[in-house]
């Protein structure tokens, strides 16, 4: 029984920072929330690092199409445009198929 009040309060708290952060919003019903308008991250930088986060998680290449609504990277949207992506040594772009730019990890040599 334990474990499963120590789960709720969790998930409350969980819950709460998401509404200051700003991703969801409460509504008159307790326990029930709306989405708020989307969070995007606009400094370079930090949507560099959550890239790099996001690609590190998912250890494969990635379509450049799926990054700005990746669930990985919830609640923001990265909204990075292609030169910025191949002017950042953190990456590799390449082209799979006819129309598919994918992104991976940059293998840095050292």
């Amino acid at each position: 029984m334990a474990c499963r009040s120590t789960v709720t309060r969790a998930t409350q708290r969980l819950m709460r920072s998401i509404v200051q952060w700003g991703a969801l919003r409460d509504t008159d019903v307790r326990s029930v929330y709306i989405r708020a308008s989307e969070q995007v991250v606009t400094p370079e930088g930090l949507a560099i690092l959550l890239l790099k986060a996001l690609l590190r998680h998912e250890r494969q290449p990635l379509p450049i199409r799926q990054l700005d609504r990746h669930p990985t990277v919830f609640p923001f949207r990265l909204r990075l445009v292609a030169h910025q992506i191949q002017e950042s040594r953190h990456f590799e772009l390449f082209r799979h198929g006819l129309d598919t730019e994918m992104i991976a990890p940059a293998q840095l040599q050292c």
